[in-house]
This record gives structure tokens, C-alpha cells and sequence, in this order.
């Protein structure tokens, strides 16, 4: 949901004004316990940057339904499929990492 643009910008306008700003680097990554968005652009595009999280991030309620977090859901477990399930040794490493850690909920929350 977070990439889908929210407020003022829509996706399309948004990419492009990260584009245009000189981004080299638009991502995110999933860990147990929470997703980072991030950025990378010219220090001097700064205000934009803070501007436009602020717009994504202001407008985001508006968009938290049961429809929208169920494909965010099956967003996360496709991407734990792909990058967890199928590497060997995979499911063997994170239940390793869970037993030894107090990070027992799995990252799809089942």
C-alpha cells in the first residue's frame, strides 16, 4: 500500500517525482517484525523527500480496509515464498533464528 501513492500524489506522479529528483534507490524490505521504505536521492531534495512520505504516509488510513491488508498480506507471503521457501535451507534458518530469538511471529502473522 505504501508504493501505491496517497494524498496529493497517486503512484504514477509520485515515482516520477522521486525520479526527477535524482532517486537512485526506491525499495523496501520485510523483516519479522516490521517493513522499511526507503530512498535514496541528492541531500538537497530533502524538503521533497520529507514532503512527499509525509503526503504518503498522512493519506494512508484512508486506504487501511480489510481488502486492502489482505493483499498486502498475500503480497508478503508470495515474497516469503519466493525468497524464503524456496532457497535451501531457508525455512531451517528462520525457525533456527526464531527458537534462539524472542521474534516468535512468523512474518505473515500465522
Amino acid at each position: 500500500m505504501m508504493f501505491e501513492g496517497r494524498g496529493t500524489y497517486r503512484a504514477v506522479r509520485t515515482s516520477t517525482s522521486w525520479k526527477a529528483a535524482g532517486a537512485s534507490d526506491i525499495n523496501g524490505t520485510t523483516d519479522f517484525d516490521r517493513t522499511n521504505y526507503f530512498e535514496t536521492l541528492p541531500s538537497n531534495q530533502l524538503e521533497l523527500a520529507l514532503w512527499l512520505e509525509s503526503d504518503r504516509m498522512g493519506y494512508l488510513p484512508d486506504k487501511l480496509d480489510q481488502a486492502n491488508l489482505s493483499n498486502q498480506q498475500d503480497v508478503v507471503r508470495n515474497e516469503r515464498r519466493q525468497s524464503l521457501e524456496n532457497a535451501p535451507y531457508g525455512v531451517i534458518e528462520e525457525d533456527s533464528f526464531t527458537r534462539s530469538s524472542r521474534k516468535s511471529i512468523p512474518t505473515t502473522g500465522k
